[in-house]
Parts: C-alpha cells; structure tokens; sequence
C-alpha cells in the first residue's frame, strides 16, 4: 500500500471563546477539515499552552489560587533531576553569553 500524504495543515491555539460548544462551532464553520485542538485560556487556566505542555517537567508548581504556573528551583536541582547534571545555575545564569562561550561542544 502506497504511502498518500494529505499534506493537510492542523492548528493549536488559544480561543477567545468562553464556551466551549461556540468555539467548536467557530473552527467546523471556518476550516471544518482542518484537526484543530482550541485551548480555551478564558474558561480556565490550565489551558495554556505553557501549562499543558509542561505537564511532568520536574519542579512544576500549579498555583490554583493565582491561576498561574511556575517552577520552584528553591530545593536542590539534582534531587529533583536524578541523572541529570545541572551546567547552568545561578552563577553561569547571571551571565549567558560568557557561559555559552565557554561551553565545549563535544
């Protein structure tokens, strides 16, 4: 069987929308055979994109009472990242390019 590409575009993106059935009404009206995900930032936090992709990342913090998402570096990194080496830290931080420079490209 023959490998057809639709080539077809999708989209993901913030809506406006505050209900959910008029946003979907919105998409299938203007591009009904485009696969779309709408996230609906307006009808609750956790549908911004930053916070459903970052779902799992070690340190994440949801605050529900702020409505916002952070990460909490305040513990140690390498407790918190088993197996990871942490090369960038408060020092290397306060000064990136000379920290990028100096990093040895294996």
């Amino acid at each position: 069987m023959a490998f057809k590409p639709l080539c077809m575009a999708t989209g993901i993106g913030s809506f406006f929308h505050q209900d959910v059935s008029a946003a979907c009404e919105s998409i299938l009206n203007t591009v009904p055979e485009m696969p779309l995900w709408p996230q609906l930032a307006n009808i609750d936090f956790r549908e911004q994109m930053e916070i459903q992709f970052s779902e799992g990342l070690p340190c994440v913090v949801l605050d529900e009472a702020k409505q916002r998402m952070y990460f909490d570096t305040s513990g140690d990194l390498e407790e918190n990242l088993p197996g990871w080496e942490v090369i960038v830290g408060c020092q290397e931080a306060s000064d990136i390019p000379l920290f990028v420079k100096s990093v040895k490209l294996t």
